[in-house]
């Protein structure tokens, strides 16, 4: 009975954030309320708040698991890999087809970009998302410089610089795709990486 009890909260909670999703994305993270979750979750405010502080309580927990479930593909894929471009390319490539493929995905990334105003009640956010950020752009710069030091590459600049530029142009690809999905095709997003990739490191 309490593993039953337990699965139907996490299935509630989970629940709630799909709705909050497709809510944030649909009408914009500040003129959503808690009363339009739970009507788009099919539960009473009550079982929002047993799970969560408030409406911003969703909308962080929204992007720590996001944030969270991207790093650890990427670490899962550099384990053990011999090549970190290509390891690192192959991450991307999938990541851009998933914005494609996986609509709740696809409205996930573009709430935290297009769909939410980083002033008034959200403007601690913003600095939230940064930190993160400048996490990614370290374990990058790590992983580059580890790779450079085995002798696996040589960059044509600094890894750390190397890495800011491979994260700005990741990025770049991700919101001109938010704009318009249909924009790059699978084999216009492989050229653009290999294109952009191959000119960071040193040719033989």
């Amino acid at each position: 009975m309490v593993r039953k009890t337990r699965a139907e909260a996490l299935e509630t909670r989970q629940r709630i954030m799909d709705a909050a999703v497709d809510v944030f994305f649909e009408k914009g993270v500040a003129h959503t309320t808690l009363d339009d979750i739970a009507k788009a979750a099919d539960v009473t405010r009550g079982a929002i708040y047993w799970h969560f502080k408030n409406k911003l309580d969703v909308f962080s927990t929204l992007y720590v698991n996001l944030h969270t479930s991207i790093l650890e593909d990427v670490v899962k894929r550099e384990s053990g890999s011999d090549n970190v471009l290509k390891t690192h390319r192959e991450f991307c490539l999938a990541l851009l087809q998933r914005m494609r493929t996986d609509p709740l995905f696809f409205k996930t990334i573009s709430i935290f970009d297009h769909r939410c105003d980083y002033s008034g009640e959200l403007a601690p956010f913003l600095e939230q998302q940064n930190a993160k950020t400048r996490n990614s752009i370290d374990h990058i710069t790590q992983s580059f410089m580890e790779a450079q030091n085995r002798g696996e590459v040589r960059f044509v600049t600094e890894p750390a610089l190397a890495a800011r530029s491979f994260y700005c142009f990741i990025n770049g690809m991700m919101m001109a795709m938010i704009r318009d999905i249909h924009l790059l095709s699978d084999e216009e997003m492989a050229g653009m990486l290999d294109t952009f990739m191959g000119g960071l490191v040193q040719r033989a």
